[in-house]
């Protein structure tokens, strides 16, 4: 009868996929449900247990090697049960553990068998044939005819000739088992790679003061996790809304795949340092401080950002809200095979007002550029984003979430029917020496064409140089109408073009400044790498 219990006992702890080594109770579960972050991720198992009074030692297998030992987290939902020490240990033993692993080998062994008894045999044959080739005298001393000679040359040749092509054959099986061999130990490497990226051990010892059962949370992050965001944008010149896909592609290398799981998708794990919070003073400044609480690479639990750990490559994503989370309801499977893996995220429309800019100093052509307001409760962060105006695509951009206002601006494509030019008039502009002074004047032209049959407006953009010294004197000319922004000298004009008309601006400075400055007024001009081929 005790027998009888102790089986079903044993088959119950098996059915939670529990196993009882000696005193141990060893725990194969499964991944319960994942949360992936820009630098990591949280992964939950799940799983009931029966404990008996006393002291027992818990055993989860399988955990990633990539695991941060300082996430580790567990929940018993017994008030019964008391935690006395948690390790994290390495599987020595996870190779001789798995039965794939051990199944690939008892192959290995049986094709090593097979090559054994094919060279015994060539052995064989190869015996053979030294003891024909020691033999080959015929008659000894006494003399043999021709016709012996023939007949026994004949049966001699044949006999050689059946023996080589055995070996030959028995030598073409041993490639062909070899091709198997090598084709199992790729496998074998592939399988023995997987599982030294899953052998972390969890070993939990816990007290019960009676016999009971309950259910364990086990949580950790892992490294070799991350989602990054992807956008698809589709805008259409017939109306103001805008089509949002978000997007996300994970990527996993923890060693768990995770197999029809309910993903959720977050920024950062703010519960990962439990240190006591403090605030450091908030100096305003012009360029990056290092309170940058939101950005890339968490540097020792701080929530501080490192670029340089390790000597690795990391992606600054700059983001609003830390607490930003997309729960993803489709059931979806992400393996751990290092490669990105695209999902849906969600999709949505937006009202926009569109703008047609134009700044030729910097690119050709006259750009659709999308106003959206109240941008920041879209959950934007910074990322990919492929564009489609008018259902045609017009290439891929990086969505910079980092512009300062309540509206966020981008660029959906270029406006086909409009186009600008810019040129200096050299037959206009002059450079003229006056004592220790040069006084250049610099005239250029701009030529606006719409080419198309509906009126349409454009912001051209350029600017005027901006002087920090007082011997460097910069003076507007012919601004022709333009809004100029004093400090930064940026000039703006809004151009009204009727269809199929063309318009001229003319823009025009001096500088004076001492003879000493050589090229202050040079041209930018664009570098192209191009490849040498001759």
């Amino acid at each position: 009868m005790k027998t009888i219990l102790i089986s079903i006992l044993s088959i119950l702890l098996m059915s939670y996929g529990i196993e009882q080594e000696n005193n141990d109770i060893v725990i194969n579960s499964d991944i319960s449900s994942v949360k992936v972050f820009l630098n990591s991720a949280e992964i939950q198992r799940n799983t009931n247990i029966k404990l008996s009074k006393g002291k027992t030692d818990i055993v989860f297998k399988g955990i990633s090697s990539k695991i941060k030992e300082k996430s580790l987290k567990i929940k018993f939902f017994s008030k019964n049960v008391k935690v006395y020490s948690i390790k994290i240990e390495k599987n020595k033993n996870v190779f001789k553990e798995s039965q794939k692993w051990q199944s690939i080998h008892r192959q290995l062994t049986e094709k090593d068998k097979e090559i054994e008894q094919i060279e015994i045999n060539i052995n064989t044959l190869k015996s053979s044939l030294k003891f024909y080739n020691a033999n080959m005298k015929i008659g000894g001393n006494n003399p043999v005819s021709f016709a012996t000679i023939n007949r026994n040359e004949t049966l001699f040749s044949k006999k050689i000739k059946s023996i080589y092509t055995k070996i030959n054959l028995q030598e073409e099986k041993i490639d062909s088992i070899n091709e198997v061999k090598k084709r199992i130990n790729d496998e074998l490497e592939k399988l023995e790679n997987q599982l030294v990226k899953t052998n972390r051990v969890v070993r939990i010892k816990v007290l019960s003061n009676e016999n009971l059962s309950t259910q364990i949370n086990l949580r950790y992050l892992v490294d070799n996790a991350i989602w990054k965001p992807l956008y698809t944008i589709r805008a259409n010149s017939d109306n103001n809304i805008l089509n949002f896909m978000y997007q996300a592609q994970i990527y996993n290398d923890t060693g768990n795949d995770w197999k029809n799981k309910k993903l959720t998708l977050a920024l950062v794990d703010l519960s990962e340092d439990v240190s006591r919070p403090k605030l450091k003073t908030w100096v305003l400044s012009d360029s990056d401080s290092d309170y940058r609480y939101s950005e890339g690479r968490l540097n020792n639990f701080k929530g501080k950002f490192n670029e340089n750990v390790n000597n690795e490559q990391y992606d600054v994503i700059a983001v609003n809200d830390l607490n930003t989370e997309f729960i993803i309801n489709d059931i979806h499977t992400i393996p751990s095979d290092a490669t990105p893996h695209t999902i849906d995220v969600k999709s949505f429309e937006k009202d926009a007002e569109y703008y047609n800019l134009s700044i030729p100093k910097i690119k050709k052509g006259v750009f659709v550029i999308a106003k959206i307001r109240n941008w920041q409760k879209m959950g934007l962060i910074d990322g990919k984003c492929n564009l489609y105006y008018n259902d045609e695509y017009q290439g891929q951009i990086m969505l910079d979430t980092k512009q300062i206002g309540n509206s966020l601006e981008l660029s959906v494509g270029k406006n086909s029917v409009c186009k600008v030019n810019k040129r200096k008039l050299s037959n206009k502009s002059s450079k003229n020496f006056i004592g220790t002074y040069i006084n250049e004047e610099i005239v250029y032209e701009f030529i606006l064409q719409n080419t198309g049959n509906k009126e349409v407006e454009i912001e051209l953009r350029d600017q005027l140089p901006v002087s920090n010294f007082k011997n460097i004197v910069v003076t507007p000319l012919q601004l022709s109408n333009a809004n100029v922004d004093q400090q930064n000298g940026m000039l703006t004009w809004h151009i009204s073009l009727k269809p199929n008309k063309r318009k001229k601006i003319i823009f025009s400075f001096k500088v004076k400044y001492p003879k000493n400055i050589r090229n202050l007024l040079k041209i930018n001009r664009m570098k192209i790498a191009s490849p040498r081929f001759f």
